[in-house]
């Protein structure tokens, strides 16, 4: 059940889901932002049990992305779903204080931490992994990217 979650975006104006099909700069951003929202929001008690595997712009559901054209393109489904409560129990106010005011390149690089922290012992491993991974942004941008979840209520998930 993605819907109810994506109306609440969209009144919180972090998306807008007629723009999923877009073959804009727009439309890129609005597919990578449900992707990215949808990965911490999980973290963060959302009910839905996407799987993601590592993608080039970071953590990646196809079943995630099924659901939210399906949604797009039956907008009477849409709204008849989004009525329903939010699946579990997102920690709201947590999820807003990780990801408002966020741009693409920081959910990417942010969602890649979340997602690799589990396969290193140190913070010198994981940052080195992913600053390898993600060679279009500089060291150090991971390295802030970093200290803010680490700031965040996702700090816990990251675990260092």
């Amino acid at each position: 059940m993605l819907a109810p979650f994506i109306k609440w975006l969209e009144e919180k104006g972090m998306v807008d889901l007629s723009r999923v099909d877009e073959d804009t700069d727009g439309g890129f951003s609005t597919r990578l932002r449900l992707q990215k929202y949808g990965f911490v929001a999980q973290h963060l008690g959302l009910g839905t049990k996407y799987e993601y595997s590592e993608y080039r712009a970071g953590p990646y559901s196809p079943d995630l992305t099924q659901e939210y054209y399906r949604l797009a393109d039956h907008p009477a489904s849409y709204e008849a779903e989004s009525g329903a409560p939010m699946p579990g129990q997102l920690r709201t106010d947590d999820f807003l204080n990780t990801v408002s005011d966020r741009d693409d390149q920081w959910l990417e690089v942010a969602t890649t931490l979340i997602g690799m922290s589990p396969q290193h012992e140190s913070t010198e491993s994981l940052v080195d992994h992913v600053a390898w991974i993600k060679s279009a942004y500089p060291r150090e941008y991971t390295e802030k990217v970093l200290e803010d979840l680490r700031r965040s209520p996702m700090r816990k998930v990251i675990g260092y």
